[in-house]
């Protein structure tokens, strides 16, 4: 069973240290990617209108993984039709986090990773990746800083065997590069991987509330699973 809750201390990375990480290269390129546009909402009759299959493609978008379609699934043979978008949000993370570990593992290393260049751009999950990735500033990173984030994402990967996961809404580049050292430091691969499970079960809380016509109230679900 995952903690998804699990809570982080708060972690001070020495300043000395971050001013020299976050010093901005002087050379004015800056890496861009194109804006996407957002998939349409969609209210809850459509949805409980949708048979099984177009269910799996069209929310397959909130883990950004083909891997994911099995928790849909499960969702739907179990749930569907759905009372309330709530109750939507409520089956896919029981089902996506009572999965095996081995198959929470495979989805999360399936996922887009950070301040890298996006697969499949053109996709629904491409574009939300996009999205998300703009509004944190990692799509105005200068060369130095993206190599910075290279450097920490190949590190964090090669120590726990998958990515950094973090729910970025809300947060700065320079915000998100203390996590990267803070997670980085800890040696506990299980741990990472019971954060990474409530990260993107935050996500997903996030990423369907784009996607549907009306709120899911996410902070019910997401302000417990601090770090």
């Amino acid at each position: 069973m995952y903690d998804s809750d699990r809570t982080l201390c708060e972690c001070s990375v020495p300043n000395k240290m971050l001013n020299v990480l976050m010093k901005v290269c002087s050379s004015s390129v800056l890496i861009k990617t194109a804006d996407m546009s957002p998939p349409e909402t969609l209210t809850l009759e459509q949805i409980n209108t949708l048979d099984e299959q177009t269910f799996i493609n069209t929310f397959s978008i909130l883990f950004g993984t083909e891997h994911s379609h099995k928790v849909l699934s499960e969702s739907y043979i179990n749930h569907h039709p759905y009372p309330t978008i709530p109750a939507l949000y409520r089956s896919i993370r029981i089902h996506f986090l009572g999965l095996p570990r081995s198959e929470i593992l495979l989805i999360l290393q399936n996922h887009q990773r950070l301040a890298l260049p996006v697969a499949n751009a053109g996709s629904q999950e491409g574009a939300t990746s996009l999205a998300e990735q703009k509004r944190s500033g990692l799509l105005d990173l200068t060369i130095e800083e993206h190599e910075q984030f290279l450097r920490l994402t190949d590190a964090y990967e090669t120590k726990h065997g998958f990515p950094f996961m973090l729910a970025i809404k809300g947060r700065d580049k320079s915000e998100i590069l203390r996590y990267y050292y803070y997670r980085l430091m800890n040696d506990d691969t299980e741990i990472e991987l019971d954060i990474a499970a409530g990260q993107l079960a935050k996500l997903v809380a996030l990423r369907l509330e784009n996607l549907v016509a009306g709120p899911i109230n996410v902070d019910a679900y997401i302000n417990r699973a601090k770090i």
